[in-house]
């Protein structure tokens, strides 16, 4: 369990060893949000799509086209032409600066970007500071290659990670606060029964967080969180934990004390490690005749390696390319769009990954709500995966 003092953070048995310097460490990250050349995310929490004429348009959703980024007021069907009446003007002036999908040649790329610009990136709105406008060491303009790997990522890894211990468990909760409530209350259940365990959450909001949130969690993270019904596979490949990341939904809940060899489960020749869909209790396993869907995508071990990074990191592009109605994923189901779980199986059936990987973990550590109690084999629940009720969560974006 953290405890802050006046100068340090100390972390479970882990701060016995080493501690953070908080204002120290809490100084060099907000360093990052006044580093020349460093942008500054606008409209936090705001998930801004691309306009497609193709696509249905959700009321509530943010749109970029022509430069400019609008709310749509009415939901608008597939096939239909952008309608200025139906939307209001949130803010123009928008370079489009990057997409992940980079699909559509139509559109008009910013090859570079000045102090003073707003721009999109990958669904998010940044900006450079104008305050930095005359300082010696600024320049006026950046080229787009100058600023690639060089931010835009949270701020955890560019401050780097030496201090945070080898293993740990990773959540993301973005769109409904419910999600982020949710992510809490499985943090104190873990806490409950292995007090030293190592915790981070990933969230797209940062006026979820509380104080005492940190009292069961390592490290809450915000800046750059996507508000993406999908955000777990941005925030993967950013784990700051060296050794294994135990990743959980963030509905689930620990029930077992056994929880303190989760990390044991991940063997010395494996990198990533599932648990089964139980078909008789998944919405699509069925691809084809051949194919289908087996590992369960709610909750796995893997390890901090290149190869697993760059399949995590290739995870959420691939599903943003997949949802795009635009893109052809050939004869699958059109359900398939949504899951990222047929994001997962594409990657670790046709890519070249490199990553060893296994499904039998046993059920115990994935318990869904719906499984036979049989499959247990007389073990004990470990984490159990429930659902959220929907009446408590009103997505507006997909």
């Amino acid at each position: 369990m953290k405890t802050m003092t006046n100068d340090k953070a100390v972390f479970g048995q882990f701060g016995q060893e080493q501690t953070f310097k908080d204002k120290e460490f809490k100084a060099r990250l907000d360093s990052l949000h006044t580093t020349p050349g460093t942008p500054i995310q606008e409209f936090e929490g705001v998930h801004v799509d691309i306009w497609y004429d193709d696509l249905e348009h959700l009321a509530g959703q943010h749109v970029w086209i022509d430069n400019k980024v609008y709310k749509v007021l009415k939901d608008q069907d597939e096939g239909t032409e952008f309608d200025l009446e139906n939307t209001e003007l949130i803010v123009e002036d928008v370079l489009l600066y990057e997409d992940r999908n980079m699909t559509d040649s139509t559109l008009e790329y910013a090859k570079e970007l000045k102090v003073g610009d707003l721009f999109l990136y990958n669904n998010n709105l940044f900006s450079l500071p104008l305050e930095f406008e005359g300082r010696p060491d600024v320049k006026k303009v950046y080229v787009v290659e100058e600023l690639k790997n060089l931010w835009l990522r949270p701020a955890m890894e560019i401050v780097g990670t030496d201090n945070f211990p080898d293993n740990g468990f990773v959540m993301v909760a973005s769109c409904h606060e419910r999600f982020y409530q949710a992510g809490i209350e499985l943090a104190e259940s873990i806490k409950l029964f292995w007090p030293e365990a190592h915790i981070t959450i990933f969230v797209s909001h940062k006026e979820w967080i509380k104080e005492e949130h940190y009292e069961v969690a390592d490290w809450i993270e915000s800046w750059g969180v996507p508000n993406h019904i999908r955000a777990k596979l941005w925030a993967l490949s950013c784990t700051p934990y060296r050794g294994k990341t135990c990743y959980l939904d963030c509905d689930m809940i620990c029930q077992h004390e056994d929880i303190e060899n989760v990390f044991d489960q991940l063997p010395d020749d494996l990198d990533l490690l599932f648990t089964k869909i139980r078909p008789y209790n998944a919405k699509l396993t069925k691809l084809s005749n051949t194919e289908e869907m087996t590992a369960h995508c709610g909750m796995f071990i893997y390890r901090n390696n290149p190869q697993t990074l760059q399949l995590m990191d290739s995870w959420y592009g691939h599903y943003l390319w997949q949802q795009d109605e635009m893109n052809d994923i050939g004869s699958y189901p059109r359900d398939a769009r949504k899951w990222d779980t047929f994001t997962m199986w594409n990657l670790l059936t046709y890519s070249d990954h490199g990553v060893k990987w296994e499904e039998d973990l046993h059920v115990k550590w994935n318990f869904v709500n719906g499984h036979h109690p049989d499959e247990l084999e007389d073990q004990e629940i470990v984490l159990y995966h429930y659902s959220i009720p929907e009446h408590e969560i009103y997505l507006k974006y997909k």
